[in-house]
């Protein structure tokens, strides 16, 4: 059976690919998508909720950050390690090409955060207790750098919980 996905166009639901689908260019910054199942078919009914989340993804990304910045008020949290990472990785000149100027450099680094991939796991593929997994990076001349931090999901977008990957 033929199902119209955002972004992935039309997949068999009931003989999915072995591994994962992926796409490298959505409409917002050529974020990539990977689409992982642990089984090889799925009912309509998880693939309209899958193609919901999909239709979603800006608000999903608005709402990260919401959860990114609650996380780094805590002081021992990710995401104020992953900040820290970068205050005492680079130096000024670096930090200032991030960033733009010497004042609040923590928060302009956190609004710097772009998010570069999103991973789902609707049927738990590799375990995942998770539904979706948000990769964010700093990106220092041009390029990402190498320093992830990862937003993770459940199915209605609700935080599970946050890493810093590298």
């Amino acid at each position: 059976m033929n199902y119209t996905l955002p972004y992935f166009g039309n997949i068999n639901l009931t003989e999915l690919q072995e591994d994962y689908y992926t796409v490298a260019e959505t409409s917002k910054n050529n974020i990539a998508i990977e689409l992982s199942f642990e089984n090889r078919s799925i009912d309509q009914k998880m693939a309209d909720e899958i193609s919901s989340f999909l239709e979603n993804i800006g608000k999903q990304d608005q709402q990260n950050r919401i959860f990114i910045a609650k996380d780094f008020e805590e002081k021992e949290s990710e995401t104020a390690g992953y900040i820290n990472f970068y205050l005492t990785e680079f130096d000024e000149a670096e930090l200032l090409s991030m960033v733009g100027e010497k004042t609040n450099i923590s928060e302009q680094l956190l609004n710097k955060l772009e998010l570069t991939r999103i991973a789902l796991y609707p049927d738990g593929k590799y375990g995942a207790s998770y539904y979706a997994m948000f990769d964010y990076t700093i990106y220092l001349d041009g390029l990402p750098c190498d320093q992830l931090l990862v937003v993770f999901t459940d199915q209605q977008g609700n935080l599970h919980s946050i890493g810093w990957d590298s």
